[in-house]
């Protein structure tokens, strides 16, 4: 593993006691003081994280292409999510992880599984957005990551618009995050009223695939459309994310 690849998961996971000892920019002070999506009771460095990650960027390395990906889609993934993301990673150890929609997070938890030989699969929709992170994605990490292009249909499940993803589940998975799906506006009023969301945690579960931990992004759609689902799950708000974690009993 290379320094540049590694200098992101390791400011990302020990961002706590990294950022605690740095003299803040007036920037990134007024971040803490006005970003919401910040709980006020956080040490200040994860409050700070996002833009020390900027910072250190344009300052401290000369970065590599993978890196620079990371950092420009810094801001599609709450950086908080990823930290903990990170611990949540650290502490099951998945061996097999199924991931819908391929981002930041595709990278970081492909560098944390990969010591003790863990598989991350991704589902990406998009073609032209498949293309450029498989383009982009470091070579040392593909040992321990299968981005796949993955065709999607849509359906309604009850009152709510669903994205399928076309794939075959295995028996059992380790790990899901379901990182989606977008809201989009479609030829339809009910794709803006109903915004989309991901339900295949919901359709490999009714077809016996055992997943032992999911997690979702924090889209409030797919909040209320897994706590509907999937109520005879454990099923409770988490205050990391605006989402739900989900465990199968």
């Amino acid at each position: 593993m290379s320094e540049n690849t590694n200098i992101l998961f390791d400011t990302l996971t020990t961002a706590e006691i990294d950022l605690a000892n740095e003299t803040s920019t007036d920037k990134e002070q007024l971040a803490s003081q006005y970003n919401k999506d910040f709980p006020r009771d956080l040490p200040v460095g994860i409050r700070h994280l996002h833009f020390y990650l900027h910072r250190l960027a344009r300052s401290r390395i000369n970065l590599q292409d993978a890196y620079e990906f990371a950092i420009q889609y810094a801001g599609d993934i709450s950086t908080l999510r990823l930290v903990h993301l990170s611990k949540i990673i650290k502490n099951k150890k998945p061996r097999l992880i199924y991931e819908f929609g391929a981002d930041v997070s595709t990278l970081l938890m492909a560098q944390l599984i990969k010591p003790y030989g863990g598989k991350i699969v991704t589902f990406e929709q998009s073609p032209e957005y498949y293309d450029k992170f498989n383009s982009i994605f470091p070579l040392e990490l593909k040992d321990s990551a299968e981005i796949k292009l993955c065709p999607v249909r849509l359906d309604w499940f009850g009152d709510f618009r669903g994205i399928y993803y076309e794939f075959s589940a295995p028996e059992h998975i380790d790990f899901v995050y379901i990182d989606g799906a977008t809201r989009t506006r479609g030829n339809m009023e009910s794709d803006f009223v109903y915004p989309r969301v991901n339900a295949d945690i919901v359709r490999m579960q009714d077809s016996g695939t055992i997943v032992d931990y999911a997690v979702t992004d924090h889209r409030w759609a797919n909040f209320l459309f897994y706590k509907e689902s999937l109520s005879e799950h454990s099923v409770k708000p988490s205050r990391w994310w605006k989402s739900i974690i989900i465990k199968k009993r």
